[in-house]
């Protein structure tokens, strides 16, 4: 009985911390290293709480090399804080089995909701398709805006108020900003829908 609620009250603190960091990567395209902690730290608990085993590190590790050697081969368009957020869900979900539904469902979410970004993009900028996922485009100094990316930034964080301030101040031309996604709200669809099948379903 506390085991499940435990396991409940973990559950939905993982959903809160992904809802939360979605708003922020959705307005800024960037995710705080406070969910990144908060995230580690309900999954810590639990996992002091429920056992840790070797699955669990063995799961923890494989997510973990998987997708750190996905963002170093994507230049970046994948940032680092998802891979530990996804490397995190490993953990608490710690069995590999169904780690590979996990893995599924993320796949899915990500052709579905990648999808609608793109063509949200092409829509809105008129854009053919092949230049979608390469793109790059100078951006005059007074036209930045808060959640734009440098198209040199390795780990794609989006820029603040004061990085701005402080490129108006020291660069005189345009910028060169790189087309981004929010990733994160992939992430909390794909653990959203795999908890409740997990709850149903299994």
């Amino acid at each position: 009985m506390i085991e499940n609620f435990v396991y409940l009250g973990a559950t939905i603190g993982l959903l809160l911390t992904l809802y939360f960091s979605s708003v922020e990567d959705m307005k800024y395209h960037r995710i705080s290293k406070k969910y990144v902690l908060v995230f580690f730290i309900i999954v810590i608990f639990y996992n002091n709480f429920a056992g840790a085993s070797v699955e669990k590190t063995l799961a923890f590790i494989i997510t973990l090399v998987i997708f750190s050697c996905i963002t170093f081969a994507s230049k970046g368009m994948f940032g680092f804080g998802d891979t530990l957020i996804i490397s995190a869900i490993a953990w608490f979900i710690g069995d590999l089995i169904y780690l590979q539904y996990f893995y599924l469902t993320l796949c899915f979410c990500s052709l579905v909701i990648g999808a609608y970004f793109v063509l949200v993009n092409h829509k809105q900028n008129h854009k053919g398709f092949k230049k979608i996922f390469n793109n790059t485009m100078f951006v005059d100094k007074d036209n930045l805006k808060p959640g734009m990316v440098l198209a040199n930034d390795y780990f794609m964080k989006g820029l603040t108020e004061k990085e701005i301030d402080d490129l108006k101040k020291f660069n005189d031309g345009p910028v060169l900003i790189k087309q981004t996604y929010p990733f994160i709200p992939v992430i909390f669809a794909s653990f959203l829908i795999y908890v409740i099948m997990y709850n149903i379903v299994f």
